[in-house]
């Protein structure tokens, strides 16, 4: 098996729910971790591409797909993942979501927060933590994809079509993919909502060996409620969306203005709303 079918980011642009809606599909075997980084994190990925390819529940006739948004954290995470990438899997196909970039960034400092990766207030986290402002840097992360796989092999949406326009977009997904046109008929998913979720400290991901070995040994019953007590004790969601001041807003923006104009380009698409959601104008291209 070969998986060629990746969801390489933005993070907070929408990645989970179109996963999701692959993992429904009829010629689609998703990977059964939520995002593997398999090539993000490991450094030596040929000698674990058993463990790797043992995450997907294999079938003849499928296509294995996977979504992990740090393939798109460069400088964050191993350095030359397009390349590892190409040297696993050339043939494979890839979906890239866009987002405001402002929304985008709100929504990344909203997740590490309650996963307990910052205790920094919003306008300290833009100041403070270059990887929310990178991942907003759309061209700079999809350049290197482009340059190793063609602009053909890379289906980039923009996140309100995949809100706004689902059926549309999923149409395109599946042509791209050369998969089905065919969705189960459902109402419209939205995972990993940022407001009314609980999300698990990230300690509790992989805790120690001493705390593994009490969960296996307590009574299910026992353990279950200790657990939720804990999880429920360590969880930080948020009661409504922060409030980002105008002016870095602007800030924002200006950081990225270049590569949003790049991504017009590759898109095909005028994402001037993105500024005008924010009452700020957005800048001319250069000649």
């Amino acid at each position: 098996m070969k998986v060629d079918i990746m969801i390489i980011g933005a993070m907070k642009c929408g990645t989970t729910t179109l996963a999701d809606l692959l993992r429904d599909h009829a010629e689609v075997s998703m990977c059964r971790t939520k995002e593997p980084e398999f090539f993000s994190k490991d450094p030596d990925w040929r000698a674990h591409l058993a463990t790797y390819e043992a995450l997907f529940d294999q079938a003849p006739g499928k296509r294995y797909a996977e979504a992990s948004t740090g393939y798109t954290m460069f400088p964050h995470f191993h350095l030359n993942v397009p390349g590892e990438v190409h040297a696993y899997a050339p043939e494979t196909r890839f979906i890239y979501i866009v987002r405001d970039p402002i929304e985008r960034a709100i929504s990344h400092y909203m997740h590490i927060y309650e996963r307990g990766y910052t205790d920094l207030s919003l306008v300290q986290a833009v100041k403070r933590l270059p990887i929310i402002t990178n991942v907003s840097r759309y061209a700079m992360q999809l350049r290197p994809w482009i340059e190793r796989f063609g602009r053909e092999r890379i289906l980039v949406l923009d996140f309100d079509d995949v809100v706004k326009q689902r059926d549309a977009t999923l149409s395109r997904v599946a042509a791209h993919l050369g998969i089905r046109d065919q969705w189960p008929a459902e109402e419209a998913k939205h995972s990993n909502r940022s407001i009314g979720g609980n999300k698990t400290h990230h300690a509790f991901d992989k805790p120690p060996r001493w705390a593994r070995i009490g969960w296996m040994l307590t009574p299910p019953l026992f353990r279950s409620r200790i657990w939720t007590r804990i999880a429920r004790g360590q969880a930080r969601p948020f009661a409504e969306k922060p409030v980002l001041p105008q002016e870095w807003k602007e800030v924002i923006l200006r950081m990225v203005a270049t590569d949003v104009l790049e991504i017009e380009r590759i898109m095909g698409k005028d994402l001037t709303s993105w500024w005008a959601r924010h009452g700020l104008q957005r800048p001319a291209p250069r000649g």
